[in-house]
């Protein structure tokens, strides 16, 4: 054997163990590599396990009611998911936080397109109003949740919102209420309770409110029969120039005796003149009752009453106290305090009542004498009874 067979063989041999020695160190290598990649696998996999655990207990707290974690949810969402987003501003929102109600109007204006969503934005800004506002945005608000815009009709949270309202004296409120307890759609009506609002917004000077009362004294609804309460305050409402309050004032007088069926026919005959039309054959039966004579004085008591009412120079009580006086009629004037409770209401002492009537608020109502009066009586040719309507 030469040296260069020697030197081929050497050189084999080598090669030999450099591709020996590779392989082994690659083999390695790979192995190294495959146990990190198990190692990040596992890493990762454990990571995405917290993160869902996290998350999960994030979940659980936002819907057990934990305000920050909806919001933090809320804003998590916004980029990738409006629907979800939405849905945790609303969670917020529906417990009383204004971040929440605030975003949830800043989303549902993202896509004022969409009609549902536009209500939805309607109703939050009801509520930030509301929170922010008076009695009138507790209204608006109470009445959402009765009608279900923009939310889920929600009864005792509405009538609550207005109950809050009608606390506050806000008289629209207090209307409302009122319709609501005599409402069909209400589950549990109560006509005492309607009494009572409409009590409150009466003693307030509501003239709407002074009819309602009126009316329920009148026909017993929520309270008993009191004519001479429901008197008070139909003409209550009459004297301040109310036409239909003027009609409901004659009826109560009507067909009655002597001094109802004259104080009525001076009602009948304002209310006439003021427009309503079933008023005018209401004031000639009446007429003919009472007779042709004393149909002209009553007339002549009517007439600078009406131009008084439209001039808006009658005093709160002048011509109650005036036909009181004139009638010899028995008083009856309101408590400050006078509320419906239990079905009876709180009153004045008759000496109150009759030191109230002797106040000097009196309108110069007076009979005038038969033989002083020339013109003849007409009771459905006047110029007024052509305008008449109801």
């Amino acid at each position: 054997m030469n040296w260069i067979q020697i030197a081929v063989g050497g050189l084999v041999t080598l090669l030999v163990l450099v591709c020996i020695n590779f392989f082994f160190a690659n083999s390695k290598q790979k192995k190294h590599e495959k146990q990190k990649e198990r190692e990040a696998s596992s890493y990762r996999r454990a990571l995405a396990e917290a993160r869902a655990a996290e998350r999960q207990e994030r979940v659980y707290k936002a819907q057990t009611g934990h305000i920050s974690t909806q919001l933090f949810l809320a804003k998590e969402a916004e980029m990738s998911n409006f629907e979800e987003a939405l849905h945790w501003y609303e969670m917020a929102a529906k417990l009383d936080n204004n971040i929440a109600m605030r975003s949830v109007i800043r989303l549902c204006d993202s896509r004022r397109e969409n009609s549902e969503l536009k209500e939805k934005s309607i109703f939050w800004g009801k509520v930030v109003a509301a929170q922010e506002g008076g009695p009138e945005e507790k209204l608006a608000l109470g009445i959402a949740f009765l009608q279900g815009n923009g939310v889920d009709v929600n009864i005792d949270k509405g009538i609550n919102l207005i109950n809050e309202a009608a606390e506050l004296d806000y008289i629209p409120a207090q209307l409302f209420i009122a319709d609501w307890y005599v409402a069909e759609s209400n589950p549990q009506p109560n006509a005492k309770l309607a009494a009572e609002w409409n009590l409150r917004a009466a003693m307030l000077d509501n003239i709407e409110a002074q009819i309602r009362i009126g009316k329920q004294y009148a026909e017993g609804r929520g309270v008993q029969v009191d004519s001479k309460k429901a008197t008070y305050w139909l003409e209550l409402a009459a004297e301040a120039g109310d036409a239909k309050a003027q009609y409901f004032a004659g009826e109560m007088g009507a067909d009655t005796n002597e001094k109802g069926n004259s104080i009525s026919y001076i009602w009948l005959w304002l209310a006439a003149k003021n427009g309503i039309e079933a008023a005018i054959s209401r004031r000639d039966h009446v007429g003919h009752l009472v007779g042709v004579d004393a149909v002209i004085g009553l007339q002549s008591m009517a007439k600078p009453l009406h131009e008084k009412m439209a001039k808006g120079k009658l005093k709160k009580h002048a011509i109650i106290k005036s036909l009181d006086k004139l009638y010899q009629r028995e008083s009856y004037f309101p408590d400050s305090n006078e509320f419906v409770v239990g079905g009876e209401i709180a009153n004045q002492s008759n000496d109150e009542q009759k030191e109230t009537s002797s106040q000097k608020e009196d309108v110069d109502i007076k009979v005038v004498d038969k033989a002083e009066k020339k013109e003849s009586m007409n009771f459905s040719q006047t110029k007024m009874d052509g305008a008449a309507k109801f």
